[in-house]
């Protein structure tokens, strides 16, 4: 058996560039939201209207616009926005 050891990366810089970025995803639920449009005020870099329903027009929320992605969330009056880290 060979020695596991040999495969972990001990320098901070390379631990560093191999790390994976945690992501923040957004959905909204479509059977709950009541397309009252206030997350497509709050972000609309990350949500947008299409019919009567909002939408995400990408599931992973990029760094910088994450606060007002949250702020959607927190804000809407029925809760059919979804976060996960």
């Amino acid at each position: 058996m060979e020695d596991v050891s040999s495969f972990f990366i001990y320098d901070n810089s390379l631990l560093h560039y191999f790390k994976k970025e945690v992501v923040m995803r957004a959905k909204v639920d479509p059977d709950i939201c009541t397309g009252c449009e206030l997350c497509t005020q709050t972000c609309p870099e990350v949500f947008y209207m299409n019919g009567d329903i909002a939408e995400t027009k990408d599931t992973d929320v990029p760094s910088d616009i994450q606060d007002s992605c949250r702020q959607a969330a927190e804000e809407c009056p029925v809760e059919a926005i979804i976060i996960s880290d």
